[in-house]
């Protein structure tokens, strides 16, 4: 899979933001699965979690995942959230950014990952246990990415 639409999509602020006006200005009624909780409540957030460890992403968004709450990319910096976590408790949010940016540090699930959340959230694992308990949206709910992209990000 290529992301040479990301960087270009995910850079510049400015794009984001006017993205996120365009998008609420469109369906104010859905604004929970908008650009809109990516610069309000997932930004700052990852700003924190970043900061704390000492990463920083190339690029990062949300979109509907079938099978994850999260992914990285660690060799090119990528970080991408689930769109069903702006449904999630904050907490829940926090555990998935510090998952995916710990992969920053250390790639794989080995001692060197589990101390990075271990140091960094000690409750770690009920949350979780937590978001697990939640459902991932059906298969045949989830709009394509492109069409996702489109309508949510874009604007058109």
């Amino acid at each position: 899979m290529r992301y040479s639409w990301t960087s270009s999509l995910f850079d510049s602020g400015k794009r984001q933001a006017s993205a996120c006006r365009r998008s609420n200005l469109r369906d104010s009624q859905s604004e929970s699965s908008t650009a809109f909780v990516q610069q309000r409540h997932v930004a700052p957030r990852l700003a924190h979690w970043s900061s704390h460890l000492g990463v920083a992403t190339e690029a990062w968004g949300i979109r509907p995942m079938k099978t994850k709450w999260g992914s990285c990319n660690p060799d090119k910096k990528i970080v991408w959230l689930n769109l069903e976590l702006s449904k999630k408790p904050a907490r829940t949010i926090d555990y998935v950014l510090l998952h995916e940016l710990a992969h920053l540090i250390s790639p794989r699930h080995d001692e060197r990952f589990l101390k990075v959340l271990d140091d960094n959230m000690p409750r770690w694992r009920s949350v979780r246990a937590e978001l697990n308990q939640y459902p991932l949206a059906a298969w045949n709910e989830l709009p394509s990415a492109s069409q996702y992209i489109h309508t949510r990000l874009l604007g058109f």
